[in-house]
């Protein structure tokens, strides 16, 4: 078994010249999350279009994914903004199984008939965050979909292009006939008492306990769109308790044998495609998670959402 790879981060997270596999706590549905799911039921029965926006790090994409895993019925496409408008209704064609050809001109309508004989089928994109004006043409056939094929339409991203979409007088005119039809939906992500019951639960879960500085710094972190939101939250709280169980098991007396170890087969950007991480079990005994040990790891994560930020506030 292969132990290092020339893409292992820091020496820091290894375990016995293994890479060590990120602990993630377990997926919690928040408040907003639960309203902004319901939303998509709703939409999925009654066939309607969403526009679905927030912050980077709110949580949409978490929320798209576990809708569409739970409903067979969803067609999840993950970057609205790569597509032109032929490739859109390709992959759309090929994954209700009709094979369109470029530069034909019924291509549009013969998507269309094939979707009127889909039943509950709901088309959902996420990452349309880009403003530039070629999307024109993509929302356009969506419309139409949802105008004659009756087809639910989930499109989700940044607050930014959704603003774009219905600046002054009710939007662009290009648009204004997408947005007199959908309905908007913003996920604010995480609250303060969402926050502390997700350390709470975690606390109990993974055998650690956050001191005070700890929980104000995560807490402000979640709730705070500029402070990088859920997904640098998360992020966090992962580094942090791998980091201290690492620790933890490099102590004497602590340690595990290496045939006690448990393996997770990852994928790798080594040309081997495959490259197996320890999975480091809850320590027998309580560690804490600092507010310093929070700070010091902000400090490698924390470039990624101040970037985040730059660009949803543009």
């Amino acid at each position: 078994m292969r132990k290092q790879s020339f893409n292992d981060e820091l020496p820091r997270f290894l375990y016995k010249g293994y890479p060590v596999n990120y602990m993630i706590p377990q997926y919690m549905p928040f408040d907003d999350q639960q309203r902004a799911t319901q939303t998509l039921g709703e939409a999925l029965n009654q066939g309607e279009i969403i526009l679905f926006h927030g912050y980077a790090g709110s949580g949409k994409t978490t929320v798209l994914r576990r809708f569409a895993d739970n409903h067979p019925s969803v067609l999840f496409f993950e970057d609205f903004d790569s597509y032109s408008p032929f490739t859109m209704m390709y992959e759309i064609g090929n994954r209700i199984g009709v094979t369109l050809t470029r530069y034909k001109a019924d291509n549009k309508a013969t998507l269309i008939k094939h979707l009127k004989r889909q039943k509950k089928v709901m088309l959902m994109f996420d990452e349309a965050d880009s403003t530039d004006k070629h999307n024109y043409g993509k929302l356009n056939v969506l419309r139409k979909i949802y105008d004659v094929a009756n087809i639910p339409i989930v499109i989700c991203g940044c607050t930014i292009f959704f603003k774009y979409l219905f600046r002054s007088y009710g939007g662009e005119q290009h648009y204004a006939q997408l947005t007199t039809r959908a309905l908007p939906c913003k996920l604010k992500g995480m609250f303060k008492e969402d926050a502390e019951q997700y350390m709470l639960t975690v606390s109990h879960q993974e055998s650690i306990v956050f001191d005070k500085p700890a929980k104000k710094t995560l807490s402000s972190i979640a709730t705070k769109e500029g402070r990088g939101g859920i997904r640098i939250f998360i992020k966090l709280i992962s580094r942090c308790i791998t980091l201290a169980r690492g620790e933890y098991y490099r102590m004497e007396g602590h340690e595990i044998s290496e045939d006690d170890l448990q393996f997770v087969e990852c994928d790798s950007f080594d040309p081997d495609g495959k490259e197996f991480r320890v999975i480091l079990p809850p320590t027998p005994e309580r560690i804490v998670i600092t507010g310093q040990m929070i700070d010091e790891e902000s400090e490698h994560v924390y470039i990624g959402a101040k970037l985040s930020e730059a660009i949803d506030s543009q």
